[in-house]
C-alpha cells in the first residue's frame, strides 16, 4: 500500500510543480502587459499607450501591445506620463533621474524626483533611457550596412563600396564599430582602401565625454599596406539638440606602419584632433548629413602632418529602413612612402539597410 502511495505521490508532485510554473509565467506575462502603462500626449490631440524605451536622435521609441514598435517623432510630442526611472539627458549636458508626471502646461515634462517636481520644456530633452531597461545584448544593437557599384566604360574603372556601422549604446557609454572598404579595378592594376575603427565612449556631466579607440587602416593609393592605431582621449559635444550635433575631440594615439615597399615599416605618436557633425531632418523624406575631420600631427615624426575628411548625405528612399547616400572623402599625408600619393580622395554612392 505505502509503494503504492509512493508511486502515486511523484505524478501529483510533478503537476503541482507544472500548476506553479504555469502560475509563475502568467503572472509575469501579465506582469510584462501591464508595464506598458506610458502615455505619449501628440500635439494633434491623440494619445498612445506604450512602453517608452528610449529618445534618441529626435525619435522616441515606444513599445505597444496593439501596433508593435512605434518611432515617433519628438516634435510631435505634447508631453508624456510614465511612472518608470527614466535618465533625461538635456540640451546643457545635465542628467536627471525621475519619473514623468501629467503637467500643468503643453510641451513640457514633469520630472519627478521623491517630492520635488520641475517643469521642463520638452525642446530641451534631446536623449531618454529607461533605467534598467528590459533589451537584450542584440537587441541593444543599431546601425546599417551598404553597398555601391560605379563602372565607366571609357575609362574601364570599377568600383566596389562596402560599409556598415553598428552602435551598442548604453545609459552612461557607448560602443561603436565603423568599417568600409573601396575595391577599385582599372586596366593593369587594382587597389584597395579600407579601414575599421572601435570606439568607447564615456559619457560624464556637461556633455563632456572620454574615449578609447583603435583601427585599422589600409591605402594602397597612399602606400600603406597596413596601419594599426590605438590610444584614447577627451572630448564635448558643443551642441547637442534632437537634429544637431557638434562634438570636439582631442587625444594621443600610437600607431604601427607596414607600407607596400618594405623598407619604411615605422611605429609613431601622434596626436589627434577630431571634430563631427551630424544634422537630422526627420520629416518625409528623412534626411541625415553627417560630416568628420581627423587631423594627426606626428610627435615623434617632426613635420607629418596626416589628415582625412568624409561627408555623407544620406536619404530615405522605399521605406525608412532604406537611405541612399552619396559619399565625398580626402585623405593627405605630407609625408607619404617613397613612390606613393600624398593625397586621395573621391565620390562614392550606395544603398544602405539600416536596422
Amino acid at each position: 500500500m505505502q509503494n503504492n502511495q509512493f508511486r502515486v505521490s511523484i505524478p501529483l508532485r510533478r503537476l503541482a510543480w507544472l500548476c506553479a510554473a504555469w502560475i509563475v509565467l502568467l503572472g509575469y506575462s501579465n506582469l510584462a502587459a501591464a508595464q506598458k502603462t506610458d502615455l505619449i500626449y501628440l500635439t494633434n490631440g491623440d494619445r498612445i499607450t506604450g512602453e517608452i524605451k528610449s529618445l534618441d536622435r529626435g525619435q522616441l521609441l515606444v513599445k505597444t501591445n496593439s501596433l508593435g514598435t512605434l518611432y515617433v517623432e519628438w516634435t510631435a510630442i505634447d508631453h508624456v506620463v510614465s511612472d518608470k526611472t527614466m535618465q533625461l539627458e538635456l540640451v546643457n549636458g545635465r542628467r536627471i533621474e525621475s519619473s514623468l508626471d501629467d503637467g500643468e502646461s503643453g510641451r513640457t515634462l514633469t520630472a519627478v524626483t521623491g517630492e520635488s517636481k520641475q517643469e521642463i520644456p520638452i525642446q530641451q530633452v534631446v536623449r531618454i533611457d529607461q533605467l534598467r531597461i528590459d533589451r537584450t545584448f542584440w537587441q541593444r544593437l543599431e546601425g546599417k550596412v551598404g553597398a555601391g557599384l560605379s563602372y565607366t566604360k571609357g575609362s574601364e574603372v570599377g568600383q566596389l563600396y562596402f560599409l556598415g556601422n553598428t552602435r551598442y549604446r548604453k545609459v552612461r557609454s557607448e560602443y561603436v564599430l565603423d568599417w568600409n572598404s573601396i575595391l577599385t579595378e582599372r586596366p593593369g592594376s587594382n587597389s584597395q582602401r579600407g579601414n575599421i575603427d572601435l570606439v568607447y565612449r564615456r559619457f560624464r556631466e556637461n556633455r563632456w565625454f572620454w574615449m578609447a579607440l583603435g583601427g585599422l587602416d589600409k591605402n594602397e593609393e597612399l602606400g600603406i599596406d597596413l596601419r594599426t592605431t590605438g590610444g584614447g582621449g577627451v572630448g564635448r559635444f558643443l551642441k547637442k539638440t534632437n537634429d544637431l550635433q557638434i562634438s570636439l575631440t582631442g587625444g594621443v594615439v600610437a600607431t604601427a606602419e607596414n607600407t607596400i615597399v618594405g623598407a619604411e615599416n615605422a611605429t609613431n605618436l601622434d596626436g589627434l584632433i577630431a571634430a563631427d557633425l551630424s544634422f537630422f531632418r526627420f520629416t518625409t523624406p528623412k534626411t541625415n548629413i553627417r560630416t568628420s575631420l581627423r587631423v594627426w600631427p606626428s610627435i615623434t615624426d617632426s613635420g607629418r602632418v596626416r589628415a582625412n575628411w568624409d561627408a555623407t548625405v544620406a536619404q530615405e528612399v522605399f521605406t525608412s529602413d532604406f537611405s541612399l547616400d552619396l559619399t565625398v572623402y580626402a585623405t593627405y599625408d605630407s609625408s607619404p612612402p617613397i613612390g606613393a600619393a600624398g593625397e586621395d580622395y573621391g565620390i562614392v554612392t550606395s544603398l544602405n539597410y539600416t536596422y
